[in-house]
């Protein structure tokens, strides 16, 4: 007979390669993500010029100071294209989007809002802003892990 060890150890060999393959899975699954998402590290980005093309308004998801300053560059690479310049929508930004945002409030093109508490709200605070500026090309900036979710409500809201 075999001693309760032994038993363990069977099931230990056993169970290795289901765990390999699991392991093997979650890794691709993960990777596929990163490519799928834009997250990928060393993936150049697109230039400005060609991403602010055609763009009439840009929404912010906030919540981090890059995506300010990310949306100020794109709303101001379509002005030296000679584009007209898309509107700039900001929702529950990070503190001091006033002082970053500068150069678009200056020009007229600055919309802040600070209602919204959850992803939703961004979109339910912002869509009349929308409507009323009969916006019907929309850029949405927020982080790469969001983009999906932030996508998924601003097709079934706006």
């Amino acid at each position: 007979t075999a001693t309760k060890l032994e038993r363990r150890c069977r099931v230990a060999v056993a169970l290795r390669p289901r765990c390999f393959l699991l392991a093997l899975f979650l890794c691709s699954s993960w990777t596929l993500w990163l490519i799928g998402s834009g997250a990928w590290p060393g993936v150049p980005p697109m230039p400005l010029e060609r991403e602010s093309a055609g763009t009439e308004a840009i929404l912010v998801l906030g919540g981090e100071p890059e995506r300010d300053i990310f949306a100020q560059d794109l709303a101001l690479a379509s002005i030296r294209q000679g584009s007209v310049p898309p509107k700039v929508f900001v929702s529950s930004p990070a503190a001091g989007a006033e002082a970053r945002l500068q150069k678009l409030a200056e020009k007229g093109l600055l919309h802040i809002s600070y209602e919204a508490l959850d992803t939703l709200g961004n979109f339910v605070t912002t869509r009349p802003l929308l409507l009323a500026a009969r916006v019907r090309r929309l850029r949405l900036v927020t982080s790469a892990y969001h983009m999906r979710r932030g996508m998924a409500i601003a097709n079934w809201t706006i």
